[in-house]
């Protein structure tokens, strides 16, 4: 087997082995219009760990695969314009309906004997949708499916169904051709393309994956995830998890290079051999040398040479304990004086010297930009910057909310949104239009939260799971984004 095709199945393989950690979503591409995009094209096997879900669909599961391997982007996206576009294309049918039981056989004879590792096969219906996978070889196709199940995310209950057995699956070849293909009455055309004849070389990390990495399974996770921040003077934790996949004892190897903004306390090298099947934990730990509003970059990890992703961190001013005890006690009384949770933090909030703005529109446009399209109006997240619009970064979305892709602003994406990312003193602002006219909000208050949850609502006050059945449908509302005003500090 030729240098490609093994890079190209053992990064296959990286994906495969993150299990639940890697959902699907068909319904997150900004394409479609019709929500947040939590789909992230360029996002590599190590980023899906205990603290962060990936979230692919079938296109962008082949495209991270490729984009990984050889940093080769494939151009589309969507399945038809695979099929009539993707070069160079090695094999095409077309159905009539029309075809003996001989003339099938043929055809998937024909299917069989064109199919290398490597190959990407695409099927569209009638409709213009369809289907990608990759062929593995010796029978199987790894995809990124439902697999029969409902996507992750139900945008009409508003709520999360992610499943165990998670989004990656391989499927045998026979399976795939008799009971999904060719049994089916809406696949319209099957083609085969391959990839691998224009691929560079693989990379320089992927070769890492074949030599001194294989059988290693890694992860980064730290002590500030998702929405949490830390700020000047405080410690960083980064937890490197490594486990010994392979058969044989390996010495593993972890260097850490701390990330612009802090510095390292302790070593920045640690060294221990695994015996197979053990896993274990590196601890690196930093200083956060300032408090302006911006992220603290991963910070460079490699696990036997191999570079592995590791998470950025929020950084930012953060009001003290006294002074966020006397802000959630004052926005309380206030809210229960009539005030929405915006109006009521202003004026809790301009007691320690931090101004918000008490019109929940503003903060809209504030955030957001407004595009009018052929679909309908969308909205798009402005620059992000806390310490003028309080926005935490990433924590924002909606059914009409569109970001940017990798080129123009990466650093601008949606994150699953949890109770642990809330801080006390952070509101959630809800709009069910583009420009502020129905809003609603509710403040937290590090144990409740306490406003109101729809349009001319009544007052309420949430906890425990009821917190979380609400942030859980966040994603569904047709906007929303989680301001911290002590960013602004």
């Amino acid at each position: 087997m030729d240098i490609k095709t093994q890079a190209l199945l053992e990064v296959i393989k990286a994906y495969l082995n993150r299990g639940n950690k890697i959902q699907y979503d068909q319904r997150c591409m900004d394409r479609k219009l019709i929500t947040t995009p939590r789909r992230d094209k360029y996002v590599s096997p190590e980023t899906a760990t205990g603290q962060k879900t990936v979230f692919l669909d079938c296109s962008s599961f082949v495209n991270v695969v490729f984009w990984e391997t050889f940093g080769y982007e494939i151009p589309f996206e969507l399945t038809w314009h695979m099929v009539d576009y993707f070069e160079p294309r090695v094999f095409l049918y077309e159905r009539t309906y029309e075809e003996t039981p001989e003339e099938i056989e043929e055809i998937k004879q024909k299917i069989k004997d064109t199919l290398k590792p490597g190959d990407v096969m695409t099927y569209d219906r009638f409709s213009g949708s369809g289907h990608t996978l990759i062929y593995l070889g010796d029978g199987g196709f790894a995809h990124c499916t439902p697999n029969g199940r409902p996507n992750s995310y139900d945008y009409q209950e508003k709520k999360s169904r992610e499943y165990e057995d998670g989004g990656l699956f391989v499927i045998g070849i026979d399976d795939l051709i008799n009971e999904k293909i060719f049994q089916s009455k809406t696949i319209k055309r099957i083609a085969i393309e391959r990839p691998l004849d224009i691929v560079d070389e693989p990379t320089e990390k992927t070769m890492a994956r074949l030599t001194t990495a294989k059988a290693l399974i890694c992860g980064v996770e730290t002590s500030h995830p998702g929405g949490q921040h830390a700020t000047k003077g405080e410690n960083v934790t980064y937890s490197v998890k490594v486990k010994n996949n392979g058969e044989e004892d390996k010495e593993v190897l972890v260097t850490f290079t701390v990330p612009c903004g802090a510095t390292l306390v302790g070593a920045g090298k640690a060294k221990e051999t695994l015996s197979a099947g053990a896993e274990k934990t590196f601890g690196f730990e930093v200083l956060v040398e300032n408090d302006e509003p911006l992220y603290l970059e991963g910070p460079e990890v490699t696990v036997n040479s191999l570079k592995v992703n590791a998470p950025k961190v929020l950084v930012g001013k953060k009001a003290n304990a006294e002074e966020i005890s006397k802000v959630c006690s004052l926005t309380i009384k206030e809210i229960e004086s009539g005030k929405t949770a915006v109006e009521a933090a202003s004026v809790a909030y301009e007691e320690i010297g931090i101004l918000v703005d008490p019109h929940e529109s503003q903060h809209i446009y504030n955030c957001f930009y407004i595009h009018d399209t052929l679909s309908g109006d969308v909205l798009s997240r402005r620059a992000q910057n806390p310490e003028k619009d309080m926005g935490v970064y990433s924590y924002f979305g909606g059914v009409t909310v569109i970001t940017p892709e990798k080129v123009s602003s990466p650093h601008i994406r949606c994150n699953k949104t949890l109770r642990r990312d809330l801080s006390a003193g952070d509101i959630i602002l809800v709009a069910d239009d583009n420009y502020g006219l129905c809003t609603y909000s509710a403040f937290y208050n590090g144990e409740k939260l306490i406003g109101k949850f729809e349009k001319d609502g009544e007052l309420k006050t949430l906890s425990g799971e009821e917190i979380n059945a609400f942030i859980d449908s966040l994603l569904g509302q047709h906007l929303f984004i989680i301001l911290r005003p002590s960013l602004a500090k």
